[in-house]
């Protein structure tokens, strides 16, 4: 399974980016906001079948692409 990858598509199918770099920002480089990142993070619950633990789903601490995919890994 190809977390990174699955990340990917789940934040191009939400927020319409063509490419998406581990280190782009979810605010800034790929325009995710607050309920497009929910959207997000429930659309990587759902391909993993994860489901991520409240304290995990700070926004202060999902910055980033690779943020996103170590926390995924986290559950994996």
């Amino acid at each position: 399974m190809n977390i990174k990858k699955i990340v990917k598509e789940v934040i191009i199918q939400t927020a319409g980016e063509i490419g998406v770099n581990m280190e782009d920002n979810l605010k800034t480089d790929i325009g995710l906001d607050s309920l497009s990142l929910v959207g997000v993070i429930v659309g990587i619950e759902e391909k993993l079948g994860i489901m991520f633990d409240e304290s995990d789903l700070d926004p202060v601490q999902l910055q980033t692409v690779k943020d996103l995919v170590m926390l995924a890994e986290k559950y994996i």
